[in-house]
């Protein structure tokens, strides 16, 4: 039920006509360096072009993942972000120069209808 309400409310975003005049000159930044370096655990909404990363790689973004507020939305392409503290509540495939790519779009598992809330849902450990 509760993935459900989520993917229906980022639906209703996205489907939204015209956005209303707050939302319309929001700040973004775009860095360049490394992920698995600079702090983004401030961030709302985070692209990860996974195509091609390896496995312990995905688990060291998984690491600054878990940092992310609960509000955070983490979108990744081909691969799923391995972090139980994420779920996936929407996938689709798009269109590519080389192909279709599957889209996951992550939402962070409210720690309160969390069976485990202890530190075994950070990837680190």
């Amino acid at each position: 039920v509760r993935k459900e309400q989520r993917r229906r409310a980022l639906a209703g975003v996205s489907a939204c006509p015209e956005l209303p005049e707050s939302k319309q000159h929001m700040e973004i930044e775009f860095i360049l360096g490394s992920a698995i370096v600079l702090p983004w655990d401030d961030a709302d909404l985070v692209f990860i072009n996974s195509i091609c990363f390896d496995e312990d790689l995905m688990r060291q973004l998984a690491s600054q993942a878990f940092k992310l507020k609960d509000t955070a939305i983490v979108v990744t392409m081909t691969r799923v972000l391995p972090c139980d503290r994420f779920e996936v509540i929407d996938e689709m495939k798009i269109q590519q120069d080389w192909g279709h790519a599957t889209v996951y779009v992550h939402a962070c598992v409210n720690q309160d209808e969390s069976e485990d809330n202890d530190a075994s849902l950070d990837p680190r450990s």
